[in-house]
């Protein structure tokens, strides 16, 4: 680490500048002047294990491409020397172009790289030619062999393979393959010509060639056959392209029992050396022995054992299940511990042995030496400082990684410091991880510091070197880096941290505000890379100053870089500086800079030059073993690489066929997909890759000694691609195009199914068995009778549980499960005849896959839980489940249960997601069919202290802080809400045929919604929210008609478990606002629950009777319309019902009088429209008036009739009907006779209109309010409200004002109603808000001689919200169910409106709540009480008010079965996806 500054330093620049700089101590001028220099190739080099090319040119190219294609760069000579499909990109801001090059390439040192006239460079200057230099160290190969197995029977298959060889140098191997001198001579020659024809890395020996040799082998050897060992010894010999050379050999047993022996293969090596900070795995690999030969009997049925031992250095054997190391591997085969589960500088053993159990086994033996790794050091210090200035050093963030994280290292720390002579600097010593030195502790020169750092006898030293001068004042500038001096960096994952500097200030060093700070990147040798975006703090220590940048593209692996900080005196300094890059450190410091470096850090790139082979390239599924192999890699650390295997679906407009000799035909040209295989939200991760089929994993290979892997593989055509991982998590993939997996002709039989399951289960390893049971569902299973089909799907059954009980937690096996699960069950299903036997077996392997999924859960809640792809992937798998169990039959109890399990599977899913998720953060996945039917699950995390006191808010969920909670536990500090949508898929459908609750109208079809709030792993359940949850929920479709007298209302629902008997649907604890529009497809719920299960449908409501409670009528005649209002009834009053009849049959008789009366004298004419569809219930307006089109605003609506003269003429009598309407009403009141007192018939109001008087009438009893009584009684009414309902708690708006009692109707025109077709005009004579008014307070009938106050008006409507006190408990108010339902009628603008002052109110009307179950309809509803209230008082109402009573007319909610509903005593159901309105031809509107 160095600084340089100008003041000690000068150059002159290669580039033309001219700048001038000015601050208030100096002013300064720097001009240079230089000719521009044609672009060109300074040097062409292999790079990276001869796998690449880098070519250096002598100054930035500005003019090309960030990622520029190689054949618009290179001639066609250069491009055939750089193989097929190499590819170009730009480093070190262009001036140094990286050349991956293709497959089978042939550049060599010596060859010549021409580039095409004006690619590069103005076409003036030509080509650009450059001879290849060799730039790397010779490669030398290391070679390794496998063969598996290691000991075998005489009917057995050998397979042999130096794949794991490296040092390629980024081509193929020569190979020569041969037997050794272990071998035994008559079986060797046997088979040499075999092994001497092989020239790849891999070949094997078939099982009948095998078995053929060793029949001639024992009857060469005759007797001694049998008391010999018979080994084969097979040794290969690879030779890279530039002439190096190595060898290796592998040897095989033969097992001379005649008896079947399970195979068992070792897959890690025997002796592992590793530091106790790293995770270890031994296994072993078991197969069923191969019987194919004639001579043995089958052995699939066999049980399979395997045992581990372990002992210490010094201990003897025993059962691995008694020590005290924890195994974290599900396989039986297959041991892996954690990291620092051994202790540091030990030795341990371990010992497997496997085998049929009536048999003869096989044993291997593992060790392990543990190792401490030692302390790791970083050095907070300065390079450069004034004599008069305090500093320090600093080593508090050194480490020991030998502890767990966390872990309190206890480390000692000695410091010690010497001049340039070699002399003490005279400092005092410090024990601790800070050494201070003040100003003028240090004479000017050259100092050298080290700190050693220890743990026991583990230690760690670091030097540090610093520079001392005098009246400068340089202020210390120490780099904090989140790596130590010369650590390897990945290019492609970054740094582990912030790039941190800190300015010390003291006392006579301090820092101008105007000062300006800058990160760069640049070479250790001073070449500039970038500038780098800067942060800064200013604290009391000084100045902090940190970079996340990280250009890793820009950088070449294998350079060191290092860090600068620029500083300039002022901000427009730095500007120019930025504007204008410097080419090096030296012309940085000329132009004005102080500079600062850091320590130096190795670039590391990802692996490169690796190829992928498929053996064999086609096959058939099932049937046929697959595997894949990769060589060719290059990496700094070659022998760390693992590799990951996948199948991705074939996309592209290629296709794949058998050609001639076999080998796999390609029409069209094969370009690699582009896939993520790290960032799991990407369109393109390889689960995805855009669409709903993904692609699929096979196999992880961590070590050479697993490299030999085969699975079975399901029909289709594919893309192999391998992955290269290495130790810092750096990824790069090679793909080839295949394998072509085809059908089996005809199908395969149930034995052949149930023979390779019985191999897949024999390996106890998930990918074996999940691929197996994928072929084995692409494939036709041809089965003689339901008996085979049974073993079949039994037998999946078996597989499906193995599977899941060795599953890892890896999102690549929960992945691979899932999908698996999804194919599997629907391949069941399908192929299950419908009889008692296959039923029953389709039901278990449904239950089987549901426990395996809730195990994959367990296992993913147990480590790390599931990212969005594995998330999904478990999603469709449980949406499967689902599917299926609705596909069998089972009774109410069974279903019941099935349904709870599936509940339980999507929290668990809900959590795992959670487990991946920061605070404040959302994920949503979702299984949707063509049809819409499927699921969507959400799920948002937050901070309990934020979510407690702003409450959560989650897609259209809200939840007040109060419903969560403000004492949470102390360890516990997150929330989270999950949604959960079955779109169309009810998995409550079974209580469709219950008549419990309102259960007959939520259809098995209709989309439901749960909601679940978890206090970390725990629900939160809480009953009686104030404020309630918010939810806006799909509304279902009506199921069926309503019946004669009914409409149907939006509502909500939850479900709910009735006291000793099953679940229902019910409306209690949840209110809800009706829409705004007929066309709605949502519905805004609120509930006093804080979860469940929650449904938007639709429930029939009583419409009120024509006799005597109809709401509004209509008569037309030739002179003139009039409506008749209900009035309210005394509950009880059965005496006055009779009296009131009478007195309603009195007041027709006079208004067909006036009527007539009017008609004679010709003062009214109405147009006769044709009414007959008024005869038709409204919910059943098979064509209802609609608008011609659609209104726009700047559209003049297009009247339905025209405005001839006898209508202009009727208008003018109507306002001059309405100047005398007050005295006209005045009049009538007066003039009414006195009756007794009774249950009150209908108001009759007929408006008067110009013409002769009217002749006398006997007044009626009717008390007449006068305009002063009528604004004192609203004053207090709304007096009232405001006691009943506080204004809102703080921070939220105001939801409305009581709204001020009409003034007396005065001329006001109604607002015309939209234009409709086919329309008749009516006239309207009574005026308006005299209809409103008399609606909202109807005239009670009195006594003349004991004349009492007119009844209290109905109450209006309540805010949607309670009010509520400011406490800290409360968050928004909760919502008042209204008892006033409104009638969905589109004849609307032809009724008188009952609730027309009501709906000016400011906040929407309230749906009521509904009753818990529906009670059977009445014989004669008009018995119902008119004046009962439909849902409890609120809280803040007080009894008896004016707000307490109920509106008049007004039914309690009884819904009846409705019409076209599905018998429940049949038992039939919807099929799926479809509800019942779908399959009418003519479905009715349910709110019309």
């Amino acid at each position: 680490m160095t600084a340089i500054s100008s003041s000690t330093t000068s150059s002159t620049s290669t580039s033309s500048t001219s700048s001038t700089s000015t601050s208030s101590s100096s002013t300064r001028t720097i001009t240079t002047t230089s000719t521009p220099l044609p672009l060109l190739i300074d040097r062409a080099e292999f790079s990276q294990g001869f796998s690449r090319l880098l070519i250096t040119f002598n100054q930035r190219d500005t003019t090309a491409g960030s990622d520029p294609d190689c054949a618009t760069i290179f001639t066609a000579d250069t491009m055939a020397l750089l193989g097929s499909s190499p590819s170009c990109t730009w480093k070190a801001t262009h001036r140094s172009l990286d050349v991956a090059l293709g497959q089978q390439p042939t550049v060599q040192p010596g060859s010549l790289l021409e580039t095409l006239p004006g690619a590069l460079a103005p076409e003036r200057f030509g080509s650009l030619t450059a001879t290849v230099e060799t730039g790397e160290a010779v490669v030398q190969p290391h070679a390794v062999v496998q063969a598996s197995p290691l000991i075998l029977q005489a009917c057995g298959r050998v397979l042999v393979s130096a794949v794991a060889s490296t040092g390629s140098a980024g081509r193929g191997f020569t190979v020569v393959w041969s037997l050794g001198p272990q071998s035994t001579v008559p079986l060797a020659q046997q088979l040499q010509a075999t092994v001497s024809a092989a020239t790849e890395l891999s070949f094997e020996i078939p099982t009948l060639e095998f078995f053929a040799a060793v029949e001639t082998t024992k009857a060469t050897m005759g007797s001694s056959f049998y008391s010999t060992d018979i080994k084969l010894e097979f040794v290969v010999e690879i030779t890279n392209w530039l002439g190096v050379s190595d060898q290796a050999s592998a040897v095989v047993q033969l097992e001379k029992s005649d008896v079947p022996i399970l195979i068992v293969n070792p897959t890690s090596p025997f002796h592992r050396q590793i530091f106790n900070s790293e995770e270890v795995k031994f296994s072993v690999e078991t197969r069923h022995a191969d019987t194919s030969c004639g001579t043995q009997t089958a052995v699939e049925t066999q049980n399979i054992v395997v045992n581990w031992e372990y002992r210490d250095e010094s201990g003897a054997w025993m059962d691995f299940a008694n020590s005290a190391l924890i195994d974290v591997d599900r396989r039986p085969g297959a041991l892996c511990f954690d990291p620092f589960s051994f202790a540091a500088n030990s030795t341990h053993h371990f010992r497997v042995t496997a085998g049929y159990a009536n048999s003869k086994a096989t044993q291997y033996n593992f060790s392990l030496s543990v190792a401490a790794a030692p302390p790791v050091v970083r050095l907070v210090a300065p390079s450069s400082v004034s004599t008069e200035c305090n500093f320090g050093l600093n080593a508090s963030s050194s480490f020991d990684p030998s502890l767990p994280l966390g872990t309190f290292a206890d480390l000692a720390y000695r410091w010690s410091c010497v001049d340039q002579a070699g002399g003490d600097c005279g400092l005092p010593g410090s024990t601790g991880a800070q050494l201070d030195i003040t100003g003028n502790q240090l004479d000017a020169g050259m100092y050298n510091f080290s700190v050693q750092v220890s743990r026991g006898a583990n230690v760690a030293e670091a030097l540090w070197q610093l520079q001392v001068s005098s009246g400068n004042r340089s202020v210390p500038v120490a780099f904090a880096m989140p790596f130590s001096s010369g650590e390897a960096v990945s290019t492609q994952v970054g740094l582990r941290g912030a790039v941190r500097a800190y300015v010390q200030t003291s006392t006579g060093c301090f820092v101008p505000d105007g000062w300006a700070w800058s990160f760069a990147l640049a070479e250790e040798s001073g070449s500039f890379l970038s500038f780098l975006k800067t942060s800064s703090v200013v604290d009391a220590d000084g100045l902090t100053l940190s970079s996340s940048d990280f250009p890793g593209s820009a950088l070449i692996p294998g350079r060191r870089y290092v860090y600068w900080m620029l500083q300039m005196e002022t901000q427009e300094e730095m500007d120019l500086l930025q504007s204008q890059l410097p080419e090096s450190l030296t012309e940085a410091v000329a132009r004005g800079a102080r500079v600062v470096e850091s320590p130096p850090f190795l670039a590391d790139g990802p692996p490169s030059g690796g190829l992928v082979q498929i053996s064999p390239p086609h096959g058939i599924a099932l049937t046929t073993s697959f595997s894949g192999k990769t060589t060719g890699w290059y990496d700094e650390d070659v022998d760390s690489l693992s590799f990951e295997y996948y199948l991705l679906p074939l996309r592209q407009n290629i296709t794949l066929s058998v050609g001639d000799g076999g080998s796999l035909a390609i029409d069209g040209t094969f370009v690699p997909p582009m896939v993520d295989y790290t960032n799991s939200t990407s369109p393109n991760y390889w689960a995805k890759l855009g669409g709903s089929v993904g692609g699929t994993f096979l196999a992880n290979v961590t070590d050479p000694s697993a490299a030999l892997w085969d699975l079975q593989i399901a029909a289709g055509s594919y893309v192999m691609a391998v992955v290269a991982r290495d130790r810092l998590g750096a990824v790069s993939a090679a793909y080839a195009p295949g394998p072509l997996v085809e059908l089996p002709a005809g199908g395969v039989t149930a034995d052949m199914a149930l023979r390779f399951l019985d191999l897949a289960l024999a390996r106890s390893d998930e990918f074996p068995i999940l691929h197996t049971l994928d072929s084995i569902a692409s494939v036709d299973v041809i089965t003689n009778n339901s008996a085979e089909l049974v073993a079949v799907i039994e037998k999946q059954t078996e597989a499906v549980g193995a599977a899941a009980d060795v599953m890892g937690p890896s999102m690549e096996s929960l992945i691979t499960f899932g999908d698996v699960m999804t194919r599997v069950l629907p391949t069941t299903t399908a192929s299950a005849e419908v009889t008692a036997t296959s039923s029953a077996a389709l039901t278990a392997v449904t239950e089987q896959v549901s426990t395996a999924v809730e195990t994959a859960l367990d296992v993913s809640l147990s480590f790390q839980g599931v990212n969005p792809a594995a998330g999904l992937s478990l999603l469709r798998a449980t949406s499967a489940v689902a599917e299926s169990f609705q596909s069998v039959n089972s009774s109410t109890v069974e279903r019941e249960a099935q349904t709870a399990k599936l509940q339980t599977l999507f929290s668990k899913l809900g959590t795992a997601l959670l487990l991946q998720l920061a605070d404040g953060q959302t994920t949503e996945i979702a299984s949707v069919a063509s049809d819409g039917t499927g699921t969507e699950l959400s799920v948002f995390k937050e901070l309990a202290s934020t979510a407690a006191e702003f409450g959560i808010t989650s897609l259209d969920t809200q939840i007040p802080g109060s419903a969560l909670g403000r004492r949470l536990q102390s360890e516990c500090n997150s929330l989270a809400v999950q949604t959960m949508t079955f779109l169309r898929s009810n998995p409550f459908s079974y209580l469709f045929e219950s008549d419990l609750g309102l259960n007959r109208y939520v259809h098995p079809n209709a989309t439901v919604s749960s909601l679940e709030i978890k206090r970390c792993d725990t629900l939160l359940e809480r009953s009686n929210l104030d404020p309630p949850i918010t939810m806006k929920l799909p509304l279902n479709p009506a199921v069926g008609s309503p019946p004669d007298g009914y409409s149907f209302e939006p509502a909500c629902v939850r479900l709910d478990k009735q006291e000793g008997l099953s679940q229902a649907w019910t409306s209690a604890s949840v209110t809800w606002l009706l829409p705004s529009s007929i066309e709605a497809t949502s519905i805004e719920c609120f509930s006093t629950e804080s979860g469940g299960v929650f449904a938007g449908i639709f429930l029939p409501v009583l419409l009120p009777q024509t006799s005597t409670t109809t709401q509004t009528s209509q008569t037309t005649a030739r002179g003139q319309n009039f409506a008749a209002f209900p009035s309210p009834q005394d509950e009880g009053a059965e005496g006055g019902f009779l009296a009131g009849s009478i007195l309603a049959g009195f007041s027709l008789v006079t208004v067909c009088g006036i009527i007539m009366w009017q008609v004679y004298q010709g003062n009214v004419s109405v147009a006769r429209p044709d009414l007959s569809w008024m005869g038709k219930p409204c919910f059943r307006q098979t064509a209802p008036l609609k608008p011609e089109t659609e209104m726009k605003p700047d559209v003049k609506p297009k009247q339905a009739w025209a405005e001839t003269e006898e209508v202009v003429l009727q208008k003018q009598k109507q306002r001059d009907a309405e100047e005398n309407f007050w005295s006209w009403v005045t009049d009538l009141t007066q003039s009414s006779p006195s009756r007794s007192l009774g249950q009150p018939g209908p108001r009759v109001m007929t408006p008067g209109v110009r013409g002769p008087p009217l002749p006398p009438l006997p007044p009626l009893p009717f008390a007449v309010w006068q305009q002063s009584d009528k604004e004192e009684y609203f004053n207090n009414f709304a007096e009232e409200l405001r006691q009943s309902a506080p204004p809102p708690p703080p921070k939220r708006p105001a939801l409305g004002s009581v709204p001020k009692p009409p003034p007396l109707p005065v001329e006001r025109p109604m607002s015309p109603f939209p234009p409709y077709v086919n329309a008749y005009r009516i006239e309207v004579r009574v005026h308006q808000d005299f209809l409103d008014w008399a609606n909202d307070f109807p005239l009670v009938p009195v006594a003349e001689e004991d004349a009492s106050p007119p009844p209290l008006p109905p109450p209006l409507p309540p805010k949607a919200w309670a009010a509520v006190d400011d406490s800290d408990d409360v968050g928004y108010p909760s919502p008042i169910a209204l008892p006033n339902p409104r009638l969905w009628q589109q004849q609307a603008a032809s009724a008188a409106s009952k609730a027309r002052s009501v709906a000016k109110a400011a906040l929407p009307l309230a749906m009521p709540s509904m009753p818990s179950s529906p009670p059977p309809i009445s014989a004669s509803p008009a018995k119902a009480s008119a004046a009962s209230p439909v849902s409890p008082l609120p809280p803040t109402v007080k009894a008896g008010s004016m707000l307490s009573m109920s509106l008049p007319g007004q039914q309690p909610l009884h819904p009846p079965v409705p019409k076209g509903a599905p018998s429940r005593a049949s038992g039939a159901r919807t099929p799926r996806g479809m509800m019942e309105s779908d399959r009418n031809e003519s479905p009715p509107t349910p709110r019309e």
